[in-house]
């Protein structure tokens, strides 16, 4: 243990306790310089011995070895010390030790309190009534004379009538209890001081301010006889008894002693002023500072042990030694000196009450500090043994490793949660994980959850109102334990955790984030497509909810009713808090909807992208995509290979059609661009023929009368049908029969009449899709009503696809299935019966705003990071539904390789720091959080014995 150290913490304590010389104050950063640290340090000591006439070596309890015993024993005797100084002091001022005695005598006898009262009473006797002459500011007058203007000053002086009043005060310190009348008094003091003038008779003539009662009873009745050793003792075996410091005898004493410490205060505001003036003396608190203290923290260095008493009598005697000392010095002090006014000088007796209660409330300092160093003394010695001052994290590592290598079997351990989002024979797709919070200098800690799997089966979730996709897949059953610790008496307390979602290069799948609704639903909050390495960040607030013991100690005074109102919110609240994260693979599912062979598109990259963008941007329906069978039985190889080529074949047709698109709708742009500058050349032109002769023409190639009364513009080199056709392309559709005559142009230069528009009509649809109708005669021959590749969908689903037909098309699980609403409902039940303490609180996984997305625009592009805002993650949101409405067609198909992890959450909340409970309270957190950890692995892992997931060696521990 480093020494130095230790005795740094008791430095200031040992220099306000035994130096006559006073070290000037050091603020925090301010460096002591060790060399003369340890000659102070060493000439206390020295003193110490001096004082009590002993060779013996004496020493700070952190550098003397102790037991833990030894620190009550401490805090026993400094209490013991304090009070007897106390009596010292109360004796100087009045109280001797006879009146002490019959006070606690009558005290006992009459079941009354012994209280103290300091009184100030101001007198005002009216003496007389006078004037005065005041000078009166200057006044200036200016005048006109014979010369001119003059200024001339004129001095006035002004009457005032003053009423003068003689002022007395009166000090009045007494004792008495608190049932009678009497009382004893302990200090009278009468003084005149300065008159008061006043222009007005409104002065009160008596004025009374009181101090106290300040209710002494205590410290009376533990003093004991008149030359009995004060009686205190720590009682070791008491419920709420915990450290040296942490117990009710010393929590006692020390409300005591700081209901003195406050009385002191206002007394000293009360008679300082007065007696300092009418005394002449500045400040008196030097005297107190030089009366050597008694309270002191030291233990004998021979024999690891508090002080003997005779050495605290030692103590005590040259205590009241050096107390009488000032006392004599200050009478001298007092005899000398000179007021600025010519007053009555206070007497000795009420002087001396300003040092004695300033050494009081020094003495009640040194005890506190004395006694916090106890406890201070245990925290640097536990994190001495440690080697550092442990953090929550450090806290989380340990109870990793305790619950992994000395509490569960391997089978029950918890375990991290990350997991492979792939499907079986492949390589994974990507992963998800959750870790805690990263400091700024620390790396991400993956949490850890019990968990248990639960096997395949049919999970749902809305797309719409009508709309219900299926997925199938092994559901993951987690229970995950944190810890708080420092918490707040209040309920909104939260922490943070972090979704990790990552895709590798040519990867993609959906993440969907929700509540559990049911046994066999799922209430789908947020959904994002993860694809080409973006890796999604999002944030999981843990927010708690009270525990069952506290929520039936909230209820318990409310009506029948609100009882049931309460309950039932609360069983809400409860089924609120599973979270579910479910991971759909999007290739087997593309591979399920276009009747493709199982695996046929891992090494179809290109394909793959394509049909992504085909889905989602372009919304193309998977029927014009998929693969239809032939009808011929031909080898399973080459079917596989016709089907996958077919499909690659639509899609590549498909796509040359939307690039198509998109070249006549670059070129439509073109024309219209074109189109609005040749009408701003044509409203010139309009211009200059208005401003013209009537009937003339301007001759430009531009401008002719056609046979209509409209106007007509001739440009070009481009096709009308050409033209049309583009502006067709640009409104998604051919150019309606009915169009107005505000939209007869669409795009082009050309500006037509309406039955121009109406000739052009039919002939502009076929130019927007040359190909269709070969396509569609291709397609529905291919079809040839039922395609054999969709067979054994529809055989097993009918006409469940189409929408108002019949319910959902996924098989409904029967009863037996497991609720997982039901888990937490479970969990809080077995923490209200075993959880005495309501340390473990139910948290909600509530997903977070900030969402964080690294991506790459291309595979040799660097990474990028986009912040997700709310909007953004709606949108997000929007296009993975529209996904996942082509893939499943409309709820129609099962979405497979699947996997649903199902999350709840508990707290177990300490109200302290790490180190204030194991030193303060006196708890192991680690003991909290075992058998807190044991009831949720239980609950998760449906164990009906706890024993059977402990190792041997623990449980003999726990049994013991």
């Amino acid at each position: 243990m480093n020494s130095t150290a230790l005795r740094a913490l008791f430095f200031p304590l040992l220099l306000l306790l035994l130096f006559s010389v006073q070290l000037p104050a050091v603020s925090a950063g301010e460096h002591v310089n060790d060399v003369i640290f340890m000659r102070k340090l060493d000439s206390a000591m020295q003193r110490v011995a001096a004082i009590l006439d002993s060779e013996r070596e004496f020493g700070h309890p952190g550098d003397v070895s102790h037991t833990y015993e030894d620190k009550y024993l401490l805090a026993e005797y400094l209490t013991k010390v304090l009070m007897h100084a106390s009596k010292t002091v109360l004796e100087k001022i009045g109280l001797t030790s006879e009146k002490l005695a019959d006070l606690r005598r009558r005290s006992l006898s009459g079941n009354s309190s012994v209280v103290v009262d300091l009184v100030q009473e101001d007198r005002f006797d009216f003496q007389r009534q006078q004037e005065r002459e005041l000078d009166a500011p200057t006044q200036v007058v200016e005048k006109t004379g014979f010369l001119g203007k003059y200024r001339e000053e004129t001095k006035v002086t002004q009457k005032v009538t003053e009423y003068v009043w003689k002022h007395e005060t009166t000090y009045k310190l007494s004792a008495k209890l608190s049932r009678e009348d009497s009382v004893i008094p302990l200090l009278t003091e009468k003084y005149a001081v300065d008159d008061i003038r006043r222009k007005k008779v409104d002065l009160q003539a008596l004025k009374v301010a009181k101090v106290g009662p300040l209710d002494i009873t205590w410290l009376v009745r533990h003093l004991g006889e008149a030359e009995a050793e004060p009686e205190f003792a720590i009682d070791r075996s008491a419920a709420d008894c915990a450290t040296p410091r942490r117990n009710r005898n010393v929590e006692e004493a020390l409300y005591h002693f700081d209901q003195i410490y406050q009385f002191n205060a206002r007394a000293l505001q009360l008679i300082s002023r007065n007696l300092l003036a009418a005394s002449g003396l500045p400040d008196l608190l030097p005297y107190a500072s030089r009366i050597e203290s008694p309270v002191i923290s030291l233990f004998d260095a021979e024999t690891g042990t508090v002080l003997k008493t005779r050495d605290a009598l030692g103590l005590l005697e040259n205590h009241k030694k050096s107390l009488r000392t000032e006392v004599g010095l200050l009478a001298k002090t007092l005899e000398a000196s000179k007021p600025a006014r010519e007053l009555e000088k206070p007497s000795l007796q009420a002087l001396s009450i300003i040092p004695l209660l300033q050494h009081w409330s020094m003495l009640l300092e040194h005890h506190l500090d004395a006694i916090n160093g106890i406890e201070q003394l245990l925290r640097i010695q536990l994190v001495h043994s440690i080697g550092k001052e442990m953090s929550s994290k450090d806290f989380r590592q340990y109870m990793r490793f305790h619950l992994e290598k000395r509490l569960f079997k391997p089978n029950f351990t918890p375990k991290p949660f990350t997991y492979a989002v792939r499907r079986q024979g492949h390589s994974p797709e990507g992963s998800i994980s959750i870790h805690h919070t990263p400091g700024p200098d620390s790396e991400r800690e993956l949490i850890e959850t019990f968990v248990r799997k639960t096997g395949t089966r049919n999970m749902s979730f809305a797309l719409n109102a009508a709309t219900k996709v299926s997925f199938n897949g092994p559901h993951y059953v987690h229970s995950f334990l944190d810890h708080q610790l420092g918490a707040s008496l209040t309920h909104t307390d939260s922490a943070e955790l972090r979704l990790i979602a990552r895709a590798r290069q040519f990867s993609s799948f959906i993440l969907v984030l929700g509540k559990i609704k049911s046994g066999e639903e799922f209430d789908a909050k947020y959904a994002i497509t993860i694809e080409n390495k973006d890796e999604l960040s999002i944030p999981l607030i843990l927010e708690q909810i009270p525990s069952a013991k506290a929520f039936e100690s909230y209820i318990v005074s409310l009506s029948p009713e609100q009882q049931r109102f309460a309950k039932a919110f609360r069983t809400m609240q409860l089924e609120g808090t599973t979270f579910g994260l479910a991971t759909i693979q999007i290739k087997p599912a593309m591979e399920k909807v276009l009747n493709l062979p199982s695996g046929s598109l891992t090494k179809e990259i290109q394909l793959t992208q394509d049909l992504m963008q085909l889905f989602t941007k372009y919304q193309i329906p998977t029927d014009l995509l998929s693969y239809s069978h032939s009808g011929s039985d031909g080898e399973s190889s080459s079917e596989d290979s016709r089907s996958l080529e077919q499909v690659r074949g639509h899609v590549g047709r498909m796509m040359a059609l939307i690039d198509k698109q998109k070249e006549k709708i670059a070129k439509a742009q073109q024309l219209k661009h074109e189109y609005k500058k040749a009408q701003k050349k044509e409203e010139k032109i309009e211009m200059f023929a208005a401003s013209s002769t009537k009937g003339t023409a301007t001759g430009s190639r531009l401008y002719r009368k056609g046979p209509a009364s409209s106007p007509r513009i001739v440009t070009s080199n481009f096709d009308p049908q050409e033209v049309v056709a583009a502006g067709a392309a640009i409104m998604g559709a051919t150019i309606s029969a009915q169009a107005s005559e505000d939209s007869k142009f669409l795009g082009g230069i050309l500006l037509l009449d309406g039955d121009d528009i109406l000739n052009k009509n039919e002939h502009a649809a076929e130019s927007v899709h040359p190909d269709s109708s070969v396509d569609s005669e291709k397609h529905d021959e291919s079809e040839g009503g039922t395609r054999k590749g969709d067979q054994g969908i529809e055989d097993n689903q009918g006409d469940e696809g189409i929408e108002g037909k019949t319910s959902h098309p996924f098989s409904v699980g029967d009863s037996s299935q497991e609720d997982y609403t039901r888990l937490a409902v479970s969990l809080d039940a077995v923490l209200k019966e075993k959880d005495s303490e309501g340390a473990v609180r139910p948290t909600h996984l509530v997903v977070g705003e900030k969402w964080q997305k690294q991506y790459q625009e291309s595979i040799l592009d660097e990474p990028k990071t986009l912040g997700i805002e709310p909007e953004k993650a709606r949108r997000e949101k929007d296009l993975a539904f529209d996904l996942l409405d082509a893939l499943s067609r409309s709820g129609a198909i099962t979405l497979e390789d699947s996997n649903l992890h199902v999350i709840i959450a508990a707290t177990h909340r300490f109200d302290k720091t790490l180190l204030d409970t194991v030193i303060q309270d006196n708890i192991n957190p680690i003991d909290k959080m075992e058998k807190s950890a044991m009831l949720v692995a239980a609950e998760a892992h449906k164990s009906d014995s706890v024993s059977k997931m402990i190792l041997e060696e623990a449980l003999a521990r726990i049994v013991e």
